[in-house]
């Protein structure tokens, strides 16, 4: 009986140390990525992001502070990002890298998500950024 007892003694204590280190941890990730958004947001020139059309938003899963501009030729047909204010791309029904292929123009300058870039007429790899 006394063993029994000690037995689960020390499982309760193993179980209430691993939760107390997990809630840290998550504590510790929190922490480092407000660090991030602070330190994301205090390299963004937001006069100069609003005065260029701008608006201050969290881009990716991340959610960091980002000067996101949108672009006025957006959704336009390209075959090349020269064609575009910001980038000719394909978001949706991707085709095999090196075939010839036509995209949109981008419509911001957003970074994230899945797209494939359209160079001189001609799928890239998709690439997929957050």
């Amino acid at each position: 009986m006394k063993i029994t007892l000690l037995i689960l003694v020390i499982c309760l204590s193993t179980i209430i140390a691993n939760a107390s280190n997990a809630d840290n941890t998550d504590e510790i990730k929190a922490g480092s990525l407000n660090k991030m958004k602070q330190d994301a947001l205090a390299k963004i020139d937001v006069l100069a992001c609003l005065n260029h059309g701008g608006m201050i938003k969290g881009v990716c899963m991340s959610n960091l502070p980002s000067c996101v501009q949108q672009y006025l030729d957006a959704g336009t047909k390209c075959s090349d990002s020269t064609k575009c204010a910001g980038e000719c791309r394909i978001e949706h029904d991707f085709v095999k890298k090196d075939l010839p292929a036509e995209g949109y123009c981008s419509a911001d300058n957003d970074p994230c998500g899945c797209f494939q870039l359209i160079k001189s007429g001609v799928a890239q790899a998709v690439l997929c950024a957050d």
